[in-house]
This record gives C-alpha cells, structure tokens and sequence, in this order.
C-alpha cells in the first residue's frame, strides 16, 4: 500500500509547476516517514511485526532513493529509473 500512496506523491511533484522543487520537498517526507519507521521498529515488537516492518523499510528505502535520484538525474533519465522501480517492486510481489 505504501508504493501506491509513493506512486501518488512523486506523480503530484511531477505534474508541479516546479517539479523539482515538489521533488525536493517529497524527499523530506519520505525521509521523515523512514524516521519514524525506524524508530517504530527499534521499540519492543513482536518478532513478525519486526520482519513486517523490515520489508516496508527496505521498499521505502528504494522508492527514497528512486526520489533522490528523480531529483538529480535529467527527467528522461529519472522516469527509466521509476519504470525500472515499478518493474522492480511488480517482481517481488509476484514472488509473494
């Protein structure tokens, strides 16, 4: 559920007025939600809510970096990386 509320976000920054600008403000956030993940998963938790938690974080992980680089890269560039994303994330859940 996480990757459709990531999917939603980086699509309103990119449809911004400035994009980059939106990008940079998104990474903030996403950055922040990985905080307080972390934090939530250093506390006292049962041990499937602990391997629970580490998969979110490891998928919120890439789609910051998916961010990170959206911000650096040239857009051409940064929309292959998200479709490799995509493909990416579509091949783990199929795993599942």
């Amino acid at each position: 559920m996480s990757q459709v509320y990531w999917c939603s976000g980086v699509e309103q920054c990119l449809a911004a007025p400035s994009p980059s600008a939106a990008l940079a403000q998104y990474l903030l956030t996403c950055t922040a939600q990985l905080g307080a993940l972390t934090r939530l998963v250093r506390g006292s938790l049962p041990d499937l809510h602990r391997r629970t938690l580490a998969a979110l974080i490891t998928i919120d992980v890439h789609a910051r970096d998916i961010v990170d680089n959206l911000i650096r890269s040239d857009l051409c560039i940064a929309v292959l990386i998200l479709v490799n994303h995509v493909c990416v994330m579509l091949h783990y859940s199929l795993k599942l």
